[in-house]
């Protein structure tokens, strides 16, 4: 009979997709600094998260 009192982590996997990204104006991200004005690399991340039960895909939604 199993120990009903020990527990061992689900056997799982993450794995991060970089989606590419867009260039805007650092005001999106705060318009009160003093590099307002200049450009800035926006990075999109998508994530697949593989666990023994099931696979799920994560998208983040920051470029939406």
């Amino acid at each position: 009979m199993p120990n009903p009192y020990s527990w061992e982590p689900p056997a799982r996997s993450e794995s991060t997709l970089f989606c590419g990204g867009d260039i805007g104006d650092w005001s999106v991200f705060d318009p009160f600094d003093a590099r307002v004005g200049n450009k800035v690399f926006n990075p999109y991340f998508s994530y697949i998260i593989t666990h023994a039960k099931d696979t799920v895909f994560f998208d983040s939604g920051a470029h939406t």
